[in-house]
């Protein structure tokens, strides 16, 4: 009983401490510079985990820039960087092109990229741009 109070208390403890970034801390945030070739280097990351790479359609919208949080085993801190959204589409046993699929590419500060497995708390520093470059609506700050 009292190891599950031990780990609920710190669990609250944890959580008390995140916090989102205010729109100052936004504002004045470096989020760092996304490749000048970015859309060649995730259209390469892409074909390298198809089966037939030459028949895929990929769209890479311009980058925008947002906040991320790292999850509590980083303390719920957040990490600034730049968000690409990408539309991709392959041909499938019938030789027809399938529906464009999202995938989501991160850029951050430090200069390392990765892929997303979803918008969850990402938060876009200009929320218009954001939903101009990506199609996504996104809810208010």
């Amino acid at each position: 009983m009292l190891k599950r109070l031990s780990i609920i208390l710190g669990l609250v403890l944890i959580t008390g401490c995140v916090h989102k970034p205010s729109v100052n801390e936004m504002a004045d945030a470096d989020y760092g510079q996304v490749p000048t070739h970015y859309n060649q280097m995730i259209k390469a990351k892409i074909k390298k985990s198809l089966v037939d790479p030459e028949s895929v359609r990929i769209e890479v919208p311009r980058p925008y820039p947002a906040v991320r949080p790292l999850g509590l085993s980083k303390g719920g801190e957040y990490e600034y960087g730049h968000v690409v959204h990408v539309w991709v589409s392959t041909k499938n046993d019938l030789g027809q092109y399938t529906e464009k699929s999202p995938r989501i590419y991160w850029w951050s500060n430090t200069g390392w990229s990765t892929r997303l497995s979803s918008l969850e708390g990402v938060i876009p520093k200009y929320p218009e741009q954001a939903e101009e470059y990506s199609g996504v609506r996104f809810t208010s700050y």
